[in-house]
């Protein structure tokens, strides 16, 4: 996938990761950006299964970043796009591995109960 740019196309990792983030916290999205995906994805899971189809499901959707924010990608809308909560954790699982996501979900879990934001 390519992001198109007037002087060239760079591929889409180039243009959503970042190593020095734009807001202290990455992972910020704003109101304005939220808005633009929500449209343009039509409220509805993005994902891509092997048979090449669309899930297209809008039940539990989540914002999702392409190339995760902690293998340095950014909130910004070429890196985002909707997904079902089910399709967010399998694309999660697939990038860090099922039990490094089940800890990570324990602690989230942990640091909430607390009063602590990760």
């Amino acid at each position: 996938r390519e992001v198109k740019n007037k002087s060239k196309s760079l591929p889409l990792a180039e243009v959503a990761t970042d190593k020095k983030p734009e807001n202290k916290n990455s992972r910020e999205i704003s109101a304005e950006v939220r808005r633009q995906i929500w449209q343009r994805d039509n409220g509805k899971c993005q994902y891509i299964g092997t048979n090449g189809n669309v899930c297209g499901s809008n039940y539990r959707i989540e914002i999702d970043h392409i190339v995760p924010v902690a293998l340095g990608g950014k909130s910004v809308k070429e890196n985002l796009r909707l997904l079902c909560k089910s399709h967010n954790q399998y694309m999660a699982e697939r990038y860090f591995g099922k039990r490094f996501m089940e800890n990570f979900i324990q602690q989230v879990a942990i640091k909430t109960s607390i009063g602590q934001r990760w």
